[in-house]
């Protein structure tokens, strides 16, 4: 499940922010888990 909270992909301890391609690409930073996500469109 993507969102919920936690450690694994998909999951987030602080979402702070969103960023989205014009392909469609979101970009989601993750202040907790000191990292960044990316989702692509298959």
């Amino acid at each position: 499940m993507t969102g919920k909270v936690g450690k694994a992909s998909g999951e987030f301890g602080e979402a702070h922010y969103l960023a989205m391609s014009a392909s469609g690409e979101i970009d989601v930073a993750d202040t907790l888990n000191w990292r960044v996500q990316k989702y692509v469109k298959k």
